[in-house]
């Protein structure tokens, strides 16, 4: 978890250039082996990341360098200070945005890091100081003055400057208390874990220790307050399950389409650790197709072997597998609303011959939070106009159709606002809004996404919406490994390399609502 802070913290963007080929010693050699120790020494080790200095332009950065005139050529001056990795350093790895620092003293620091740069970037990529592109003379920073001639030892006193200033230990502190207690932690949580930073010397272990010992941190107020970012979500979701997993891009294209793409954020702020950065519809979608995806083993790569999760128990009582995967998933701690869901499915027919991937409304469940979000405003209905084909399949709703998305607008490459924007439209065509019926979503064997929809909506769908289109396919929808939705039949469940399996549907229900609940997604 604090590699995750970390490198959030520190962020850098993978897709800047050649950078993306610097990031597994970032990972492995700047952020790992200092994540709990002093802050100086990891803030130190960023500084001399060949990823960060390419990401922040700090590797051009040199003392400019006059030239005369020759050749009819006229005079001129190499190189130049890059203020970029001075201004983060300060405002975003140490000081804070408001942590008491001036444009001059950007300047000076930036004076401080020339000559800091990268042994042939595209190639060894290693950290190079080169004497002759520093800046030797005074400088000031912070009111502390650098003596000239001091090389890269320059750069070295700015770092002890910022990692003990008190406006680094404030800001460290918050960020630390936002991460593990709530979006807002307590100011006095705040200023114990700041004066602990600072008398023990920017102890990172030391800090965590005052935050989690805290009376605040047990209270009542602070229990679950916390939304996961699609990253602890996602791996969460594998721990509860214990997924085998290879960690490959399946699963990182999971994580980007819940809105968190790995080393993916562009500004160097990192990414927002606030509940409303994670709570769009449809980010909420994903995950809860996330949720599906995991629990009938259609994520490449990656298996969750439930018979062995459900070891001792008898899967024909409904209860007992439901108490076991409340524990596995919740330690047993479920919410009124999540079991009223439970109980709902249990009951239901869906419980004994179908697999329908229902998107369950839970009492309490922040509008906003929530893929049923009913505020949207209704389009305007146009009269019914029979559509031209109707696509009817075996599927476990009677009487219902299928609307198949183009594929050109849902197919696995398209971004994420993309595929949910359609997905909005179609919602929006029967004016349903997310809401009811419309929480049958499903990937399938056509390639896309699809929604089930009551004939009439259906009907309205395809006349008002250009990007859907019918498809006639008589027989059934592929749902996970070689297994099919038909009504009174169970679903087949076949781990990557293992025998298939015949397991009720309704276990498949059970996890997806379970890993999907509100509490699953907060910690």
């Amino acid at each position: 978890m604090m590699v995750d802070f970390w490198e959030n913290h520190f962020s850098i963007f993978a897709n800047k250039d050649d950078d993306r080929y610097l990031l597994t010693g970032f990972d492995r050699e700047t952020i790992r082996p200092f994540a709990m120790g002093r802050f100086r020494d990891l803030l130190g080790a960023t500084a001399h990341s060949p990823a960060m200095l390419y990401y922040l332009d700090n590797w051009r950065s040199s003392v400019p360098r006059p030239y005369p005139a020759k050749d009819g050529k006229p005079a001129g001056v190499d190189g130049g200070l890059n203020e970029n990795y001075a201004r983060e350093l300060m405002e975003l790895h140490s000081m804070g945005v408001d942590g008491g620092y001036t444009q001059k003293d950007v300047q000076e620091v930036a004076r401080c890091f020339t000559g800091w740069t990268i042994e042939k970037p595209n190639q060894e990529g290693l950290f190079l100081y080169r004497p002759g592109l520093h800046d030797n003379g005074d400088k000031i920073v912070l009111g502390h003055k650098i003596l000239a001639g001091g090389g890269i030892a320059d750069g070295e006193r700015v770092l002890d400057i910022l990692a003990m200033h008190a406006s680094t230990a404030r800001f460290i502190a918050t960020k630390l208390a936002r991460r593990f207690i709530s979006d807002d932690p307590p100011p006095s949580v705040i200023d114990r874990a700041a004066a602990v930073f600072l008398k023990t010397d920017g102890s990172i272990r030391e800090t965590l220790r005052a935050i989690m010992t805290a009376p605040e941190f047990f209270a009542a107020t602070t229990y679950r307050a916390k939304v996961r970012s699609p990253f602890e979500y996602v791996a969460a979701a594998m721990r509860a399950l214990n997924a085998d997993t290879d960690g490959d891009r399946p699963v990182l294209d999971a994580i980007g389409r819940m809105g968190q793409p790995v080393f993916g954020r562009i500004t160097p702020d990192g990414y927002a650790d606030r509940a409303d950065q994670w709570l769009s519809s449809g980010a909420m979608v994903a995950r809860f197709n996330f949720a599906s995806a995991l629990a009938t083993n259609r994520i490449k790569g990656t298996k969750v072997d439930v018979e062995k999760l459900l070891s001792g128990v008898d899967r024909a009582k409904k209860d007992e597998v439901a108490s076991r995967l409340v524990q596995l998933t919740l330690t047993g701690d479920a919410s009124k609303g999540t079991r009223a869901a439970l109980d709902k499915l249990l009951r239901s027919e869906a419980a004994t011959d179908s697999v329908q991937n229902q998107v369950y409304p839970f009492p309490g469940f922040p509008p906003e939070f929530s893929p049923l979000n009913t505020s949207r405003p209704a389009k305007p209905q146009r009269s019914l106009v029979p559509p031209t084909k109707f696509v009817k399949v075996n599927n476990p709703i009677p009487n219902h159709y299928v609307v198949v998305l183009n594929d050109d607008v849902v197919s696995s490459d398209a971004p994420l606002n993309v595929r949910h924007d359609a997905i909005a439209a179609i919602a929006n065509a029967h004016a349903l809004h997310y809401a009811g019926k419309v929480g049958y979503i499903y990937e399938t064997a056509l390639k896309g996404y699809s929604i089930e929809l009551p004939e009439e909506a259906a009907a309205i769908a395809i006349s008002n919406e250009p990007q859907v289109k019918w498809v006639e396919e008589v027989g059934t929808l592929q749902f996970g490994i070689e297994s099919n939705i038909t009504r009174n039949v169970s679903a087949s469940y076949a781990p990557n390399g293992a025998t298939s399996q015949t397991l009720p549907a309704y276990i498949a229900e059970l996890i997806t609502l379970l890993v999907g609940s509100p509490e699953f997604q907060q910690r």
